[in-house]
């Protein structure tokens, strides 16, 4: 399910031309993922991939139009425009709006979170670690600084402290081993904001409660 509503295709002519201007009729556009031949849908409204994907390839009609608008999500795209005797008259690759690719990346901390106990390894694919600390002083450990390629917060939602630990030879703030996330006490859930050079070290962005 999509965080934020889809947007109109960036580049995307609401309706296609011929090289001399006249309207590609009975024309096809197909979409692949960016610098792929690998089919993507796109999309008939601003819900995404929580409504109706468009029929590939989207056939064009009289007039050189889609039978609706298209819309993308954050991701990146490949758009080949045929005539109507499955001719190419062009393709434009990496199609991709920044915007709503940031709002979904910034979105995901938004999201539900993922839940950890003591001495589990928090995934490189978490935006939002829910430490479970209820149990007594609970261990977790950081993916590797190289591997750590988004933000990530990590909060304690225990009534104890838990020892935030680097993978292997990696660093937090260059020259710490591990930081301590104080005992949650509610409404006050302590959390940390991290984001990693991707090579060695993890950086704190920010911090509540600490």
């Amino acid at each position: 399910m999509a965080l934020y509503a889809a947007v109109i295709a960036p580049w995307v002519e609401q309706r296609f031309l011929l090289a001399d201007g006249t309207p590609n009729a009975g024309g096809f556009v197909y979409t692949y993922v960016a610098g792929t031949t690998t089919p993507i849908s796109v999309w008939t409204t601003s819900d995404g991939d929580t409504g109706a994907a468009h029929t590939q390839p989207i056939e064009l009609d009289s007039d050189g139009r889609p039978p609706s608008p298209i819309f993308v999500l954050g991701t990146g795209y490949k758009f080949v425009v045929q005539d109507s005797g499955a001719a190419v008259l062009y393709t434009v690759d990496n199609v991709e709006d920044a915007g709503r690719t940031f709002a979904d990346t910034w979105g995901l901390l938004l999201g539900d979170g993922v839940d950890y106990t003591d001495g589990e390894t928090i995934l490189a694919t978490t935006r939002l670690a829910l430490i479970d600390s209820s149990g007594g002083a609970t261990t977790v450990y950081l993916p590797s600084a190289v591997d750590l390629t988004q933000p990530l917060t990590v909060k304690n939602m225990g009534g104890n402290a838990v020892t935030l630990t680097t993978d292997g030879a990696d660093t937090l703030e260059g020259a710490l081993a591990s930081i301590t996330i104080p005992a949650a006490s509610s409404p006050t859930f302590p959390s940390v904001l991290l984001a990693s050079d991707g090579i060695s070290d993890v950086s704190i962005l920010g911090s509540h409660g600490m």
